[in-house]
């Protein structure tokens, strides 16, 4: 997973995924101080608890290959983590840290 930005400016920030491969990916966006390499594991095998890792700013859902989707949330200052919570994928490496200032 690559974003393009580390640290962006509070308020509005738009995401957009494009997903490279054959397989529909998602993200989910979360304002947390955890560490993003061990975030919590949900009572589902490779899935992330979600509730446990802070709060959610925005998802976007059931990204096709070769089909990009974007979204804008709403972000106020602090870290956040975003990462692919499909079965797997985050054990994979699909996440990234974004701050915002």
């Amino acid at each position: 997973m690559q974003i393009d930005q580390s640290s962006v400016p509070a308020g509005p920030v738009t995401f957009q995924v494009f997903v490279q491969g054959d397989q529909a990916h998602e993200i989910n966006v979360l304002k947390t101080q955890l560490d993003p390499k061990s975030l919590p594991e949900g009572t589902e095998p490779g899935v992330i608890d979600e509730a446990a890792v802070g709060d959610k700013a925005g998802e976007i859902e059931d990204v096709p290959p070769n089909m990009p989707q974007a979204d804008t949330f709403d972000m106020t200052s602090g870290r956040f983590v975003i990462f692919c919570n499909l079965s797997g994928h985050y054990a994979k490496g699909e996440v990234a840290t974004l701050v915002v200032k």
